[in-house]
């Protein structure tokens, strides 16, 4: 069956594409981001979002201005490294329905580093089988031992620590109670005023992401940042989607998802680590021909990003080492960039 909303879509895809609107992009993407791959990864959301393909048709500006406010603040819309993602929200005031830019929580640490002063950032999920020791004073301390066997119980608090450039660190936490009340003042509800959306589908993601946001508030962030803060929430009501039109862009599934090694030895100094529930990458050695496939993998993701992006991306999902990434996930990445040529 046609696709009614064709005509509208090819309409954005053909002003996305235009010399004239690549190139305003151009003009704030860093080096690493190219217009014409944030182009397609929009157009490939458009394709598989029914919620924006109605704004397509009926508010296609709002499209466009997202699309430059990512370019603005430098973060790929639904990229592999989830640093911001494109939402239909329904304009309370307006009474229309329009996208928006949302950043993940992986793009409030990238903003961070780019100020100069943050290295890195660490933030994670504390359960109640975990050791968990917190001190303020003149020697605050953060201690942090996930329970690695057994069931760890419920989340109780969420923590994001900033390693700055002259050696200091900072730290923010927050307890289950706050969460949940971050989480009750989300618009997103239905029509019973039930928690609908993020928090429902990725509590902990949602739960270490407000820990994060906290923490940008006191570190030094780069000023584009302040172009996310310009949008009042409390005129926007969002619009539920499935997960997978939400992430689509041909990354049905964010690598902020998938296992990090916060559990290893020395993890606690890794960049932005954070527990997600999965399995630590284990000591056993590759076979050989995992090896040789994983060297072939890194080495068409470096030609597309070049080796300082590709190292800071593996760091950022707690690798900093490229042999400890999952082959999986370097199989995922190639596929992606196989799909953008």
């Amino acid at each position: 069956m046609t696709n009614p909303r064709t005509p509208a879509i090819q309409k954005v895809g053909a002003t996305l594409t235009d010399a004239d609107f690549l190139a305003k992009m151009k003009q704030s993407l860093p080096r690493h981001l190219s217009p014409e791959r944030m182009a397609r990864m929009v157009i490939n959301q458009l394709q598989d979002n029914q919620q924006l393909q109605e704004i397509a048709v009926n508010n296609p500006g709002s499209i466009y201005r997202a699309v430059l406010q990512a370019a603005d603040v430098g973060l790929e819309i639904n990229g592999p490294l989830g640093h911001a993602y494109m939402v239909a929200y329904r304009n309370k005031k307006l009474g229309a329905k329009e996208a928006k830019l949302i950043p993940g929580y992986r793009g409030l640490v990238e903003l961070m580093r780019r100020a100069g002063a943050v290295n890195h950032v660490q933030a994670a999920a504390v359960y109640e089988a975990d050791h968990f020791e917190i001190e303020l004073g003149l020697d605050p301390k953060l201690e942090h031992k996930p329970c690695v066997t057994g069931d760890r119980g419920e989340l109780i608090l969420t923590y994001a620590v900033a390693f700055y450039a002259n050696g200091q660190r900072q730290f923010v936490w927050v307890p289950r109670s706050e969460i949940d009340k971050t989480m009750r003042r989300s618009p997103s509800k239905d029509k019973k005023g039930n928690v609908v959306g993020p928090w429902r589908d990725d509590f902990e993601p949602m739960a270490v992401k407000t820990a994060i946001r906290r923490l940008a508030n006191i570190v030094p962030m780069a000023a584009e940042a302040a172009e996310l803060d310009s949008m009042d929430e409390s005129e926007l009501e969002p619009i539920e989607t499935s997960a997978r039109e939400t992430r689509s862009g041909r990354h049905a599934k964010p690598l902020e998802e998938l296992s990090s090694p916060l559990d290893e030895p020395g993890a606690a100094d890794s960049v932005e680590a954070e527990v997600m529930g999965e399995d630590p990458i284990g000591d056993s050695p590759e076979a050989p021909d995992e090896a040789t496939e994983r060297e072939e993998l890194c080495s068409r993701i470096v030609d597309a990003w070049g080796r300082d992006y590709t190292e800071q991306a593996f760091a950022d999902m707690g690798y900093p080492d490229v042999s400890q990434v999952p082959v999986e996930a370097l199989r995922k990445i190639a596929a992606d960039l196989e799909r953008d040529e």
